[in-house]
């Protein structure tokens, strides 16, 4: 077959693109008809993680509060590295960014487990089997939304006035929010024949 020249159309490829679309659509579609449903998951999740919870929601603080001093001793008392962040608060450099690491990582691993947990109620009734993972992201975000209240403390502390290029930030989320329910409706699929997934995806 001769090779087409540089900028040729392509049906091939044009095809894959149209099929692509369309079935991004139809997840999409699907998705905003079971919202109800995503909403029931996301909300039961978040009651089963925190029900018998000492703390409850104080779990989403502690634990990126607890990484940011531990990196923080570890990087100026141990490892005597200069954390100069041009005049901005070391704490606060570290807690961008921590809390979407913290956010990304959590919907990770617990989407890729979601449709195994589920497996009962997913076998037994028809809905979007999409929901499950988004609805883990879900979860996982409730979790960033307090923790970023820790972000807000720290810089009314330190008296930081936001640049303009905080204006960037609902689209820098909204592309890791893609690339979450990307990676993690990949890892959800694999785990449903490969259950090591689930076990090794927390380590890397």
């Amino acid at each position: 077959m001769t090779p087409l020249p540089a900028g040729a159309y392509s049906p091939v490829s044009a095809g894959f693109l149209r099929r692509a679309f369309r079935c991004v659509r139809e997840m999409v579609t699907e998705q905003f008809r079971y919202c109800e449903l995503l909403y029931t998951f996301a909300s039961r999740d978040i009651r089963t993680i925190y029900k018998h919870s000492l703390i409850g929601f104080g779990w989403a603080l502690f634990v990126p509060v607890l990484m940011i001093a531990v990196i923080s001793i570890f990087m100026k008392g141990f490892a005597n590295i200069d954390t100069d962040t041009h005049g901005v608060p070391y704490g606060i450099w570290l807690c961008c960014g921590i809390l979407p690491w913290e956010f990304f990582s959590q919907s990770v691993i617990r989407g890729a487990q979601s449709v195994v947990v589920n497996r009962n109620l997913a076998t037994k009734i028809y809905f979007a089997r999409e929901v499950l993972p988004f609805a883990a992201i879900l979860t996982a975000g409730f979790d960033f939304l307090i923790a970023s209240t820790v972000l807000a403390v720290m810089m009314v502390w330190y008296k930081v006035v936001p640049a303009w290029t905080i204006g960037f930030v609902p689209v820098v989320l909204l592309i890791q929010l893609a690339l979450s329910a990307g990676v993690v409706l990949m890892l959800s699929l694999i785990n449903l024949f490969y259950r090591d997934v689930g076990r090794v995806i927390g380590v890397v």
